[in-house]
C-alpha cells in the first residue's frame, strides 16, 4: 500500500476507535475506561498500568478486532483466540515479565530477535525500545499469525525496524510438520501433546490442524551478525533453537536470551535428554539463570534448580541482571 494511503488508512482506523470506544464507555451498560494513549510510541521506561481501549471489531468476517494496546500501538487481535487475545484485552498487554526484561536488555540500536513472533506484541514492543537505528527480526511458521504479524508491523509504521519471517526456527533447514492447536493458537508447535489437550479438554482430531511449515537455524541466518537479545517461546521445543543456535550464542559474548520455561512440556514434547543438554550447554556458556514470573520480581536461581521449576521464562545473561 503506498505511504500516503496507509498513513490515511491508520489514522481512520484510530479515529474509528477513538469514537466507538466514547459511545461505548457513555452506556450505561458499560464500565470499561478508555486508556488515553499518545499520538506516537516513545522508547518504554516503565510497565504500562492502564487498561487498553475498548476493542472494535472491523472486518467483514469477525476474525480480528483493533485496539490500542496499553504503550499506544495499533494491533489487530484474533477474535477467536481464547488465550492472549483475552489477556491482552483484560491487561493491555502481554506478559509484563518479558516486557520488564526487555526494557532491561534492550536499548536504542539493539538489534533483537523474536522466536515465536505469534501477532507481535513483544515484536512490536521491543521495536519502540531499539528504534530506527536498531533491528528487529520476528519468525512465526503459521499462515493466519504471521498474516496477522505483518499487519501489526505495518499499521504501526515500523517496517523500517521490524523483519518478518514465515518461517519455524529448529536445529535444521527445509522442512518439518507442525500442529495449529486451533483454539489456542500460541500452543501450537511441531507437535501438541496429549496432556495439553487433556488439560483444555480438546480432541487431536477436532482441534489439531497439521501443517508443512519451513525450517531454518539461528547459526544460518545469522552467522556473523551482531545479536543483542533472542527470545525464543516455542511450546516445548526451545532446544532445538538453541541447538541450532550455539554458534550465535558463543560469536555474541554480550547475547541476553530469554526462554520460555517450562520442564514438563520440554520432557513430554523432547525428552529429559534434551532438556539437560540445554541446560548442560547454556551453564557451559557461564550464562546467570534468572526466573521470570508473572508480577514478580525477577530472581536468581541455580542450574541445579532449573529442571524443577514448573513454569516461567529465564532471562539469561553472562554478566549480572538488576533484579
Amino acid at each position: 500500500m503506498p505511504s500516503y494511503l496507509q498513513s490515511r488508512f491508520n489514522r481512520v482506523l484510530d479515529y474509528l476507535a477513538d469514537r466507538v470506544s466514547e459511545k461505548i464507555i457513555a452506556s450505561k451498560n458499560f464500565s470499561l475506561v478508555k486508556t488515553e494513549v499518545a499520538s506516537g510510541c516513545s522508547v518504554p521506561t516503565t510497565q504500562a498500568t492502564t487498561k487498553v481501549t475498548v476493542p472494535l471489531c472491523i472486518s467483514s468476517d469477525t476474525s480480528h478486532f483493533y485496539i490500542h494496546t496499553s504503550d499506544g500501538h495499533r494491533f489487530f487481535l484474533d477474535a477467536k483466540d481464547l488465550h492472549i487475545s483475552l489477556h491482552v484485552l483484560e491487561h493491555g498487554c502481554w506478559e509484563d515479565q518479558i516486557r520488564s526484561a526487555l526494557m532491561q536488555v534492550l536499548e536504542p540500536g539493539s538489534t533483537f530477535v523474536d522466536v515465536g513472533g505469534n501477532v507481535g506484541l513483544h515484536t512490536l514492543f521491543a521495536s519502540s525500545i531499539v528504534g530506527p537505528q536498531g533491528k528487529v527480526y520476528s519468525f512465526e511458521p503459521l499462515p493466519h499469525l504471521f498474516r496477522t504479524l505483518e499487519l501489526n508491523v505495518d499499521v504501526n509504521g515500523a517496517r523500517h525496524i521490524v523483519t518478518t519471517y514465515q518461517m519455524a526456527i529448529s536445529d535444521s533447514i527445509g522442512t518439518a510438520s507442525f500442529a495449529n492447536f486451533r483454539t489456542h493458537s500460541a500452543m501450537s508447535g511441531f507437535t501438541v501433546p496429549e496432556e495439553r489437550l487433556n488439560y483444555f479438554n480438546e480432541k487431536r482430531d477436532q482441534s489439531v490442524e497439521t501443517l508443512t511449515v519451513e525450517t531454518t537455524t539461528l547459526d544460518s541466518m545469522f552467522t556473523g551478525k551482531r545479536v543483542d537479545a533472542l527470545k525464543v517461546d516455542v511450546e516445548g521445543y526451545e532446544a532445538l533453537v538453541i541447538r541450532g543456535g550455539q554458534g550465535l550464542i558463543k560469536s555474541n559474548p554480550e547475547i541476553k536470551l530469554i526462554l520460555e520455561w517450562e520442564p514438563e512440556l520440554v520432557r513430554n514434547t523432547l525428552g529429559d535428554v534434551h532438556l539437560e543438554e540445554t541446560i548442560d550447554f547454556l551453564r557451559s556458556e557461564r550464562f546467570i539463570p534468572y526466573l521470570a514470573l508473572w508480577q514478580q520480581p525477577l530472581r536468581q536461581i541455580e542450574w541445579q534448580n532449573a529442571a524443577a521449576v514448573r513454569s516461567g521464562d529465564l532471562i539469561l545473561s553472562r554478566t549480572p541482571l538488576q533484579t
